[in-house]
């Protein structure tokens, strides 16, 4: 291999992990967003509505437990 080609190769690895890191960082951008939205959402829910309060803590509790399947750590 050539000079060229090593550094035309090195180039190409270093645009597709800026790629990858751009791509991850839109993910979790929109992933805050959404957990934003939500955490105003219940702030919203009155306690006096105690059923619907637990009704919303059940579903982020098994939005968490899946969310735990796609965990690549």
């Amino acid at each position: 291999m050539t000079l060229l080609t090593c550094t035309n190769k090195r180039v190409e690895i270093y645009q597709q992990s800026q790629q990858h890191i751009s791509t991850v960082l839109t993910e979790n951008e929109q992933a805050m967003t959404e957990l934003d939205r939500v955490t105003t959402q219940l702030s919203l829910i009155s306690s006096q509505q105690g059923m619907e309060l637990e009704t919303a803590m059940e579903e982020l509790r098994l939005l968490a437990q899946r969310a735990q399947k796609y965990s690549t750590r």
